[in-house]
């Protein structure tokens, strides 16, 4: 018995359809095989034979999928990353599974070099004072002082100031530090009006006009820088050290002798830069010297200098770099006694011998404890006393 017209019809539909499904799967795996092939080929992994078969089944092909995968996997593991957050690297402060930390790891700061020491001036690997070594520091900040300009308390301190006026001092003890005076300071020699000061790290700037930037007796000056007018220090009782004296006026005038420092009795003149720059101007102004001494007002006596820098500025601006104190025709030539000039370096400069005529004058080796002692140019070669 034939099945009937639409029987035939039912089984026709279900047979195309049974064929266009199994085609479909035929496709499917065709394309699993090429994609599993290629992979495989890509990762350099030997292709099975199985696998170039047309007639895999799908548990072939999806096995074959697997080792594909599996081989991309052995051969490019980066690929592959494992589930889960990305492992942190030590010393990152990120907190790991399970609840541990790592510490972050501690960083040293670069090293830092200390600040440069200011320079000094360099002669015969010796540092004597500069600019940069004496005065005010770098870093000070100063107010205008507001105090009296005459001194009649014993033990005042001024510090960090700038001063505008000449600052005469009747009392005893006064100290100044880290302040610039704009004009002269003094202690009068004058019997009991006697006061008594030290400056340190400080400057004082005189006016280009004649007068003396600091005096005359019972004072300390450490690390302070003299500048301007006719002579930068006038030195009885007093101590000047580790200080620049340089900077005087030029008198255009023609009349003024100027110098760094005029000695007198009872001084201590240690490890300075002591020179005189004042341009001569005719007919008779220039430096005298840097270091003078003349037994004018007393007897030069028990004064040391030792350990400073003594120039002779520039070309024809005086006519020797020191003055021993026994210059004769002076009241008082006679008596000098103990003065010690050791361990100083003169400059040659232009003359060639400091000062026109030469390094020092009216030094008497024969007075009474009078030492003169390995003081040198600055080539390194001895200077000789005077006489």
């Amino acid at each position: 018995m034939f099945p009937s017209t639409d029987s035939r019809m039912i089984m026709d539909e279900y047979t195309r359809s049974s064929l266009a499904a199994s085609r479909r799967r035929s496709r499917a795996r065709a394309r699993m095989r090429a994609f599993a092939i290629g992979v495989l080929a890509l990762s350099g992994v030997v292709v099975a034979p199985a696998l170039a078969q047309e007639s895999l089944d799908g548990s072939a092909v999806e096995r074959a999928g697997t080792t594909a995968a599996s081989a991309v996997a052995a051969a490019h593991p980066m690929r592959m990353p494992l589930p889960g957050p990305e492992p942190a690297e030590p010393g990152s402060g990120i907190t790991l599974p399970g609840g541990s930390t790592t510490s972050p790891t501690p960083t040293s700061p670069p090293p830092t070099e200390p600040p440069p020491e200011p320079e000094g001036i360099i002669v015969q690997g010796r540092s004597f004072p500069s600019a940069a070594t004496t005065g005010v520091p770098d870093g000070v900040t100063l107010s205008p002082y507001t105090g009296p300009c005459t001194i009649q308390t014993d033990d005042v301190v001024i510090d960090a100031k700038i001063i505008d006026c000449d600052m005469r001092v009747l009392a005893q003890g006064l100290v100044i530090t880290d302040s610039i005076i704009n004009g002269r300071i003094y202690s009068d020699d004058a019997g009991s009006f006697n006061g008594s000061f030290s400056m340190t790290d400080s400057e004082v700037r005189m006016p280009p006009s004649t007068g003396t930037g600091v005096g005359d007796v019972n004072f300390v000056l450490t690390r302070v820088e003299v500048t301007g007018g006719s002579r930068s220090v006038n030195c009885g009782a007093c101590t000047v050290q580790d200080s620049y004296l340089h900077g005087q006026y030029t008198d255009l005038r023609g009349i003024d002798h100027e110098s760094a420092i005029r000695m007198g009795a009872g001084s201590s003149i240690l490890r300075n830069t002591i020179t005189c720059d004042a341009q001569p101007v005719p007919p008779d102004a220039g430096c005298s010297a840097a270091l003078t001494g003349y037994g004018d007002f007393g007897v030069v006596e028990r004064n040391t200098i030792d350990g400073n820098l003594i120039d002779g500025g520039p070309a024809g601006s005086m006519g020797y770099c020191a003055y021993g104190g026994s210059t004769p025709g002076k009241p008082f030539s006679e008596g000098v006694n103990n003065i010690r000039f050791t361990n100083n370096i003169f400059v040659r400069g232009p003359s060639g011998q400091c000062g026109i005529w030469g390094p020092i004058v009216a030094f008497d080796s024969a007075a009474p404890g009078n030492v003169w002692r390995n003081n040198i140019w600055d080539d390194g070669t001895p200077v000789p006393p005077e006489n």
